[in-house]
């Protein structure tokens, strides 16, 4: 089969995020155009619940077995984020609502994970 010139082709990449996109094709659909977009919370944005937060959210991500190094205080730590921890236009993630459920305890109160999947 042989195309005729100047023909239009037109290639699918799948049902991806912006995010997704842009770093493995090297292009975004702009203005919110793309359906299966979502936004990324950074660490650092997750803190701006609150910023006392910080042991709790610490808490929270070990007990869900989200990969975080405690100790590491680097920037890339601040910048963090997870792809199971997301907003988009379905709503947020099972894991950012167990996340902010969690955040919503008081102060020595942190769930286990028993208590956040049950």
């Amino acid at each position: 089969m042989t195309e005729e010139n100047y023909q239009l082709v037109f290639i699918n990449y799948g049902d991806h995020e912006n995010l997704f996109l842009l770093c493995e094709y090297g292009f975004c659909i702009p203005d919110g155009l793309n359906p299966s977009d979502a936004y990324f919370p950074t660490y650092s944005e997750l803190l701006t619940v609150s910023p006392k937060i910080s042991n709790e959210l610490d808490h929270v991500l070990t007990e869900l077995n989200i990969d975080i190094d405690i100790s590491d205080q680097s920037s890339e730590r601040v910048n963090r984020y997870w792809k199971s921890v997301f907003i988009s236009r379905g709503g947020p993630s099972y894991f950012l609502l167990l996340i902010l459920y969690a955040l919503s305890f008081g102060a020595g109160e942190q769930p286990s994970a028993n208590q956040l999947f049950f």
